[in-house]
């Protein structure tokens, strides 16, 4: 006798309206978007994105901390950075996070097999790179 037997797994036709390419590129922009920001994920993956900001903003915070706490303004314009100094520090935190981010953004779908989901889809080649791209 043989223990093999048929299970009904659910599966059904989908009965809503069907919204388009638009929709679909609108969700993969939010759900990379939730993916780069580690947002539904554990606090490690959400270690990289404050620690961008950190980078960005903290030097600008201590610059006007300092500022506040000197009260010569002869003195106060020597000590305060020009502002091609705190881009610097804001370009090289978008930097630095772009760098770490962008194989998350589009490696997890090649990896997992779902490139080709997506391109059965109203989703094509162009709109599925310009959704990653803008996440």
């Amino acid at each position: 006798m043989s223990d093999a037997r048929i299970i009904d797994s659910g599966y059904r036709r989908y009965d809503g309206p069907r919204l388009g390419s638009q929709h679909a590129t609108v969700a993969l922009w939010k759900h990379t978007l939730r993916r780069i920001l580690g947002l539904g994920r554990p606090a490690r993956w959400k270690a990289l994105p404050l620690l961008a900001i950190a980078i960005a903003y903290v030097p600008n915070i201590v610059f006007v901390g300092v500022t506040a706490l000197i009260p010569d303004d002869q003195l106060r314009n020597t000590v305060l950075p020009s502002y091609a100094f705190t881009y610097g520090f804001i370009t090289a935190a978008i930097a630095l996070f772009v760098i770490f981010v962008a194989p998350e953004a589009l490696c997890p779908d090649r990896r997992n097999g779902i490139l080709s989901l997506y391109l059965a889809t109203p989703l094509t080649r162009s709109r599925y790179i310009a959704a990653k791209a803008a996440a």
